[in-house]
């Protein structure tokens, strides 16, 4: 079913491969194209409720044989949930067997897969009345010629329960909803409705718990992880810990928990030094070492070997970048839709990863895959891709971000994009002399 694509890629859970990680990425993704083009979006957030129990057979079947699996391997998968019965785990034991007239035992391993099967219709129907958010861009293979548009519109994804509309328009959204509400009447699937949550760039309309803006803020994040790191030492201050434990909880605890949160947010270091700071102080205390010892004495591997949550950070934020752009998909289309629109911004006719890297400053919010790349604009590597030719842009030979100093070049950069000069044949004559 991977191998072949049999069932929609937008639904992230049940297939070999299959986590939040893709569907997390995609979401930044094209919360990043809305904020930054000033675009309309709309997101929805269903959860299901009792997704297994209220699996109806007869519908699942019809679901297995839509995909033409063999009709004695359906009747087999379907008799392990048919005239069976259950027991619930209660304080002296097991409570009395009861039959179990309709769903799918959670317990069971191709439970997921199952669900994923019984969920594919909606998915794809929804993907072919193609009313998503749409991501697109202009590109060049010659700066003489006329430009092309590359695009490609989303609409839902899902994980198990969870499950998200994406949309442009609220008359795309209604159509949406309406089209989910048929399908889960007919399958027989409940929705929390007081759970759902409409997440929308229109600030104007956000105007309650359950409706919330797109543009986060850093602060917030910031926040969230000085609270976990501040209750963690007042935690251990009370406790009589050697500096080995502190170590421990810190490298093996905190700091799965800090990755978790910084998966589409960028640290600076000023911003990690500030964040960990507590964590160094507690460590210096148990150690009985003075406050003013230097940072790198205390990650050195011997003799504590306190993680340094900068580095690991770049550490894992490549990690992701490198999933990120090579994955042959819906998340890789759209990644490579990002780096075009990055090139367009800098009006450059190649891969945009050297000229980020050589930036003085950028802000880092609300533009993951550039500040990723910069941050680690001082590490000793090269971020390339396998399909550079893809990203070439024709028509000269000399760029004029190789000429003019970078500092210069941004300066004018509005003027150089609206004359659509990129290279510096486009201003010098037959006999290098400037153009009037």
């Amino acid at each position: 079913m991977v191998e072949h694509n049999i069932l929609q890629s937008d639904n992230h859970a049940g297939l070999p491969g299959g986590s939040t990680f893709k569907s997390i990425r995609i979401l930044d993704t094209i919360r990043t194209d809305a904020i930054i083009h000033n675009k309309p979006l709309f997101i929805y957030f269903q959860d299901i409720s009792k997704t297994y129990d209220r699996v109806c057979l007869d519908i699942l079947k019809s679901a297995m044989l839509r995909l033409r699996i063999f009709l004695k391997l359906v009747n087999l998968i379907l008799s392990v949930f048919t005239d069976h019965t259950n027991a619930v785990i209660i304080e002296f034991g097991f409570s009395s067997n009861y039959n179990v007239l309709i769903g799918i035992d959670q317990s069971e391993i191709i439970s997921p897969l199952l669900w994923t099967i019984y969920y594919d219709p909606l998915l794809t129907r929804l993907k072919r009345n193609d009313i998503g958010y749409e991501l697109s861009v202009l590109k060049y293979t010659d700066i003489n010629a006329s430009a092309q548009t590359i695009k490609i519109s989303y609409t839902i994804s899902a994980f198990l329960d969870d499950t998200e509309l994406y949309t442009g328009a609220t008359n795309a959204l209604a159509t949406q909803l309406n089209m989910t509400i048929s399908f889960y009447r007919f399958t027989n699937i409940k929705v929390n409705d007081d759970k759902a949550i409409l997440l929308m760039t229109d600030k104007t309309a956000a105007d309650s718990d359950r409706n919330i803006t797109l543009e986060g803020k850093k602060a917030q994040l910031i926040k969230r992880l000085r609270n976990i790191v501040r209750l963690a030492v007042m935690t251990m201050n009370r406790k009589c810990i050697t500096p080995d434990h502190v170590v421990y909880l810190f490298n093996k605890v905190l700091i799965p928990q800090m990755e978790y949160l910084i998966q589409v947010d960028v640290l600076t270091k000023g911003e990690y030094t500030s964040i960990i700071a507590p964590m160094r102080c507690i460590l210096c205390h148990k150690a009985n070492l003075y406050n003013t010892l230097s940072n790198w004495a205390i990650y050195l591997i011997e003799p504590y070997g306190l993680k340094n949550f900068f580095l690991h950070q770049m550490t894992v934020h490549l990690d992701w970048l490198s999933i990120h752009l090579n994955d042959k998909n819906t998340l890789g289309l759209m990644s490579k839709i990002r780096i075009m629109q990055i090139q367009k911004k800098y009006w450059i006719s190649e891969l945009p990863f050297d000229l980020i890297r050589r930036l003085p400053k950028l802000w880092y919010r609300n533009n993951l895959l550039k500040s990723v790349i910069h941050v680690t604009k001082h590490l000793p590597i090269n971020i390339c891709l396998g399909e550079r030719k893809l990203y070439l842009i024709h028509g000269g030979i000399k760029p004029l971000v190789k000429i003019i100093p970078l500092e210069t070049y941004i300066k004018f950069l509005s003027t150089i994009r609206k004359y659509h000069i990129i290279f510096l044949k486009q201003i010098n004559s037959p006999t290098n002399q400037l153009l009037s």
